[in-house]
C-alpha cells in the first residue's frame, strides 16, 4: 500500500511539475523582446507538449518556424522542423512523416552551412 501512495504521490509531482514548465514557458513567450529566443521558447515549449502527448505540439513547432522563415533564421526552422518531426515520431509513431520533417531540416542546415545538421541524425 505504501508503494503505490508514493508512485501516486511521484506522478502527480511529475504532472505537477510539466505543468509548471509550459505556464512558465508561456510566460516567457508574452515578454521576451529577442524574437530568436521566442523562436526557441517556442520549440522548449513544443516539445513540453510531445511529453505529454499532445498535439499542440504541432502548434508551437509550426510557431516555431513560422516567426524563424520570417527572421531569415535557418537554424531556428531546421529546430522547429526536427521537434515537429520528433512529435511524430514519439508520439504518433509515424517514421515516414518524421524522416521528411528530419531531411527538410538536415538540407536547410546544409544549404546554409550549419553544423547543427549532425544532431537531426536519429537512432
Amino acid at each position: 500500500m505504501k508503494t503505490f501512495f508514493w508512485a501516486v504521490i511521484f506522478s502527480c509531482s511529475l504532472f505537477s511539475q510539466e505543468s509548471n514548465d509550459i505556464h512558465s514557458l508561456r510566460k516567457r513567450i508574452d515578454t521576451v523582446q529577442d524574437q530568436k529566443i521566442k523562436v526557441g521558447l517556442f520549440t522548449d515549449l513544443a516539445w513540453e507538449y510531445i511529453n505529454q502527448e499532445s498535439d499542440s505540439a504541432i502548434y508551437f513547432s509550426e510557431a516555431a518556424k513560422k516567426l524563424a522563415s520570417s527572421l531569415s533564421y535557418p537554424l531556428g526552422e531546421a529546430i522547429s522542423l526536427e521537434t515537429k518531426g520528433l512529435y511524430y515520431e514519439i508520439v504518433k509513431g509515424n517514421y515516414e512523416e518524421a524522416s521528411k520533417l528530419y531531411f527538410k531540416a538536415i538540407k536547410i542546415c546544409d544549404e546554409n552551412e550549419l553544423t547543427y545538421s549532425s544532431s537531426i541524425y536519429h537512432t
